[in-house]
């Protein structure tokens, strides 16, 4: 039999070629068909579409045809466009896609099922093929189920040559739920749109729009539903109408489908692996999720989004907008919120809408008001709700580490955001703004206008940008820089030309050095910019740039790692001989999923000082150099003094960013070679520790045999091994005064015509006890407040054993980058180990340079 079927093949007479046209096609079915009940209905056209419908429309009468088995060398549509070659079409989709697809979910609820429109057939499908074929795609086929049992919906499946769309229907509750597939990446977010757009909750309106029409074209179909639109006269009718809208839902998720390659670590897409991806375009139970804006400018992607969680929460200026009062139950009730679900209204927005203290709809979320996101080529930069914050934590920190700020550069930063907290500072007479982008300064006045409001600082304009303070340059910074500042015979205070200051405080705002971006790159990478950044900048000069991510501790070494690009730029800052001084410091509240860094970088050591300012003194500058408040006082503009012009910096806010969290230590102290100070982290858990009363005790000798030449000593009462602390506990004790304090305490005793004993004798106590400490730059004074005062003293560092930490090696310097020293540099102050083995009733001796 195998051996005849061979003969067969070989010798027999070829097969017919497959059709190739539409009415080839119809040809070949029509001949399969012949039987009544198994007749083959006649080929539908819209304009030059043909439709070939494999059920009737009408009477759910299924038509029955034999299965055909036909094989093609390139598959063919038996729903196409008459004059494209639907081989050739295919062939160039498929060269461009590849196996990159995109996958769409949409769930609408609450639709009105007027004429039985969840189980019409007819207008489903109409509805359906008008926007998808509108929209570029090629519908081959469609097959509907009608649900006899349970919620008695309709289940259809339609093919396309793009892909296919599926959905099903559920009319007791209104709902519909929808899922198409299609190749590429951009087709299906545009059809979602469409959806939006076409109707009150979407695919109703379509329903109507899109009505059965086999012999119009799409013009005529266009104006056959502008006519249905018409006022009819009847108002009362026209009213029933409007009282008859429901508040529709929508829910949907997008996500990119298939194998994309990732050539040096480029994303093909920008919704590939991306923040917009995972945080908006993706999920599908947010409450509410709009795109506000998209734009693609020359040089990047801009997307603009609303949202709104389900369980959110007014928040406090949203629940005063409504009227809440502080108690009101409704605080925790998300239908207050505007937009998401679970989101609540926030105090401002619970104002605007009338509520009162103690509304109960604080707690809903349908007065809630939707958080507004900005990303830029997919990658997150700022939240409505937390912008402040993280604009806040970018900006002052450099300009309040700065003793005096005058002159400030913003690279990028076209939000306005950066350059709304620069205008705060009252000591600021000229901000250059460098922007690439004048695009994106034109969608942020639009869509993100209080990013760049002044209008509430005293002695500025409404638009920050306006600010006559404010010189703003459309050019590339990278470029700008090097042609102003590239040549180091530039020394020059002012350019009235160029606006070429030399800058006190330069803020860099461009995508974070993990991003990967042909502007941004130029900036992390480049040794000559940088070396005309620091030339264009004042010898006391700060930088802040925005660090990305912040690190675990379970990273690999930074240089192997996600964040290896922001490693070789932390790299290049060290090895520049210009670089003094670098401090990590992470913001948590920037809305960001993971915690936001920051990098300061300083021309010169003494910066340091101002950094590790305390709090106190954080908030006396806040008083003295910000600008107060604008408010209205009997219809008068009045500037007043208020700390609220920043909504969350302040001294104690400073004082936490200058201890960086544990991460960044670990991660660089995986470094290769590892750091000599990482050995020096914490206290070393196997060395004992000896204090007095516990190894150690005080001793008191008279060495001439009057009171005054009595003198207290230190000796073991046990063995010390080498490496033991001494006194860990009264030098832990010790306290710390900087050299303002000192200075002040000198000032106010010798320029008080009073006699001030205490005073004197505490100025004597601090120049007798203390000694600087070991950071470079920071004018501090550390005094030993307990018994390790009463260590003796020898000039020669051989005859004493005890000495500090030492996490510097010998005749080395503080390099100018270590988060090790940032965690510990008061443990290097203040702690003193056994540089050998003492023995019991050994005295303890220290070398007069032991501190310096």
């Amino acid at each position: 039999m195998i051996f005849a079927f061979a003969i067969g093949v070989a010798f027999g007479p070829d097969a017919p070629p497959p059709p190739t046209t539409f009415n080839e096609l119809y040809k070949t079915l029509a001949t399969k068909c012949t039987s009544k009940a198994r007749r083959l209905p006649p080929p539908q056209h819209i304009g030059n579409i043909s439709v070939l419908p494999l059920y009737s429309n009408g009477s759910n009468e299924r038509y029955e045809m034999e299965q055909l088995h036909i094989t093609y060398d390139e598959p063919t549509s038996l729903y196409q466009d008459t004059n494209i070659n639907v081989s050739s079409s295919f062939k160039a989709i498929n060269d461009s896609y590849h196996s990159v697809g995109e996958h769409l979910l949409v769930d609408i609820r609450s639709i009105p099922n007027e004429d039985n429109f969840l189980t019409n057939e007819e207008h489903l499908i109409d509805a359906f093929k008008g926007i998808t074929v509108s929209k570029g795609m090629h519908l081959g086929s469609y097959a509907c189920h009608h649900e006899e049992r349970g919620a008695g919906g309709l289940s259809c499946g339609m093919l396309f040559l793009e892909g296919h769309v599926s959905f099903h229907t559920l009319p007791e509750e209104g709902m519909v739920s929808i899922d198409m597939y299609a190749f590429g990446s951009d087709l299906l977010l545009s059809i979602l749109a469409a959806l939006e757009e076409s109707g009150s909750f979407g695919v109703n309106k379509l329903g109507k729009e899109f009505k059965s029409c086999t012999t119009c074209d799409e013009k005529e179909r266009d104006e056959e539903y502008d006519d249905n639109d018409v006022d009819s006269g009847d108002e009362e009718e026209d009213d029933d109408d409007d009282d008859e809208d429901v508040d529709v839902k929508t829910y949907w998720s997008h996500k990119l489908r298939g194998y994309r390659s990732y050539e040096n670590n480029t994303r093909a897409h920008y919704l590939d692996n991306s923040d917009l991806a995972e945080w908006v375009i993706i999920p599908l139970d947010l409450k509410y999720k709009k795109e506000v804006a998209s734009v693609q400018t020359p040089y990047q992607r801009i997307d603009i989004w609303d949202m709104i969680e389900h369980g959110d929460t007014p928040g406090w200026d949203e629940g005063l907008k409504l009227g809440l009062e502080p108690g009101d139950s409704r605080w925790m009730a998300d239908d207050l919120n505007m937009i998401e679900h679970g989101d609540t209204p926030g105090w401002d927005e619970g104002l605007k809408l009338g509520l009162e203290p103690g509304d109960s709809r604080w707690m809903a979320d349908d007065l809630t008001f939707p958080e507004r996101l900005l990303f830029l080529d997919g990658a997150y930069q700022t939240h409505s709700d937390s912008e402040h914050e993280c604009h806040e934590a970018h900006v002052h920190p450099a300009m309040f580490t700065h003793p005096n700020p005058v002159h400030v550069a913003i690279i990028g930063g076209g939000d306005g955001a950066i350059l709304r907290e620069v205008l705060k500072h009252d000591t600021v007479t000229h901000v250059t703004m460098i922007e690439i982008d004048q695009m994106m300064i034109d969608v942020s006045r639009q869509y993100l206008p209080l990013y760049s409001d002044c209008g509430h600082i005293a002695n500025s304009t409404k638009s920050c940008f306006d600010d006559p303070r404010v010189q703003l340059l459309i050019s590339d910074a990278h470029d700008w820089f090097l042609e102003h500042y590239g040549s180091n015979d530039h020394n020059s205070d002012n350019d009235d030309n160029t606006g070429s200051f030399l800058f006190d405080v330069v803020l860099i705002d461009v995508l974070d050095p993990e991003e990967s971006d042909s502007l941004s790159d130029k900036i992390y990478t480049d040794p000559s910019f940088l070396d005309a950044l620091y030339s264009s900048m004042s010898p006391s000069g700060v930088i802040s740039i925005r660090a990305g991510k912040a690190p675990s501790i379970r990273d690999p070494k930074a240089q192997e790692g996600v964040n290896s690009r922001r490693e070789r730029f932390f790299n290049m800052l060290e090895r520049n001989s210009q670089t003094a001084a670098m401090h990590l410091y992470e913001e948590p509240s920037c809305g960001n999923h993971e915690v936001e860094a920051f990098l300061l970088v300083c021309k010169r050591v003494d910066c340091r000082e101002g950094w590790y300012a305390s709090t106190d003194d954080i908030d006396r500058k806040i008083v003295q150099r910000l600008r107060g408040t604008r408010r209205v006082e009997g219809g008068v503009q009045d500037a007043v003094r208020q700390t609220a012009v920043l909504v969350h910096y302040d001294g104690s806010t400073h004082y936490m960013y200058q201890y960086p969290p544990k991460a960044w230590e670990t991660v660089y102290c995986r470094r290769e070679p590892t750091p000599y100070e990482c050995a020096f982290r914490g206290l070393d858990l196997a060395a004992n520790i000896h204090n007095l009363g516990t190894g150690l005790t005080l001793v008191e000798k008279n060495s001439g045999g009057s009171d005054s030449n009595v003198s207290t000593m230190v000796f073991a009462t046990r063995e010390i091994q080498k490496g033991d602390y001494i006194m860990a506990f009264d030098l832990a004790s010790s306290l710390f005064v900087s050299k303002q304090t000192q200075e002040n305490l000198k000032s106010y005793s010798s320029n008080s015509s009073r006699s001030f004993t205490v005073i004197n004798e505490l100025s004597q106590f601090i120049n007798d006890r203390a000694h600087l400490s070991l950071t470079e730059g920071h004018q501090l004074n550390v005094v030993e407040m307990g018994g390790s005062a009463f260590i003796r003293i020898v000039h020669d560092a051989i005859g004493a054993n005890v000495d500090r930490l030492r996490p510097i090696p010998k005749d080395m310097k503080q390099p100018p980058f270590s988060p090790v020293f940032d965690r510990h540099r008061y443990s290097f102050d203040v702690f003193l180990v056994a540089t050998r083995d003492i023995k019991t009733g050994e005295e303890i001796l220290k070398y007069e340079q032991v501190w310096e």
